[in-house]
């Protein structure tokens, strides 16, 4: 490919509205309305969900909290994940394929509701999880539907990987106004691969500058010049395996002096010496995580 194939991967990050992040998403219904023969369904399904971080929560509600929606048969499924001493509960939708409420009638799609709370585990950072699991169940009387639901996910890399490095650059909201904390994520997961790559931690910023994250503190360098990138490490090596999430990597309260518009928070994985002709090929980029959120200070 030309020149600056990063250039072109994180201009598409920023011209993707603010929003929710995108997880692998598998989840499987089952269920049936007691007592009545036939009407059991085993339905199951492997999509995508996106996943937005409320740290306040709502006014009537103030926990952290996790929206996750994604689209089932019956329509858009939202599941909201409360965060309680530690604990994770699950309340939302549950998929089923009943003749309900008109049970002489055929089957038919609905979103049904959890009549009890969920329990939701996660691994890694609880408003950026790497994965998760939660369970959904709905039970009422004898003529109504009862019906189980079990769901898992994974984050799914923005950008792109080889070798199975999974890169992680995650930002806790996607906006921000003056007086809020942008708190940021960065982490690998390496399967353990030959070779040894450089790696650039940046925040793209509104006028195209880029803020980069070193060994020896913050350097400033463009988008649009691939020459003025600094790497937070270099030749590093993927041969043994690992696994590391930071959070609160880089945490900054924004005053109202800072631009305004569309930030983007990156880590780039390359081969080695990749960047510094200035001409980066696709099949240099070994893995490139991008979150782009909003800042109106």
């Amino acid at each position: 490919m030309g020149t600056f194939v990063v250039l072109s991967v994180v201009l598409l990050a920023l011209a993707t509205p603010a929003g929710a992040d995108v997880w692998d998403f598998t989840w499987r219904s089952t269920g049936s309305i007691p007592n009545r023969p036939g009407s059991a369904f085993d339905v199951s399904e492997s999509t995508t969900a996106t996943v937005t971080f409320l740290p306040g929560g709502t006014p009537s509600d103030p926990v952290p909290q996790l929206i996750l929606q994604w689209a089932s048969p019956a329509g858009l499924a939202t599941t909201t994940i409360r965060q309680v001493g530690g604990t994770g509960l699950a309340f939302g939708g549950i998929p089923e394929f009943l003749p309900f409420p008109d049970t002489s009638g055929p089957p038919q799609c609905r979103l049904g509701t959890a009549t009890t709370p969920g329990i939701y585990t996660w691994t890694g950072a609880f408003e950026s999880p790497l994965s998760f699991r939660f369970t959904l169940q709905e039970s009422h009387s004898s003529s109504a539907p009862f019906a189980q639901f079990a769901a898992s996910g994974a984050v799914k890399l923005s950008g792109r990987s080889a070798g199975g490095l999974i890169p992680i650059a995650t930002v806790n909201q996607p906006m921000f106004n003056t007086g809020q904390t942008l708190s940021t994520t960065v982490g690998l997961i390496n399967p353990g691969i030959p070779g040894t790559a450089d790696f650039y931690l940046g925040l793209v910023r509104p006028d195209g500058t880029v803020m980069f994250f070193t060994g020896g503190g913050e350097v400033i360098g463009s988008l649009s010049d691939a020459t003025s990138f600094h790497p937070i490490a270099t030749n590093a090596s993927l041969a043994a395996p690992f696994s590391v999430q930071v959070p609160n990597f880089f945490v900054h309260t924004w005053t109202g002096a800072e631009q305004a518009g569309s930030y983007v928070f990156f880590l780039l994985a390359v081969k080695p010496g990749a960047v510094a002709s200035g001409v980066v090929s696709d099949d240099e980029i070994l893995a490139l995580a991008t979150t782009n959120f909003a800042a109106f200070p």
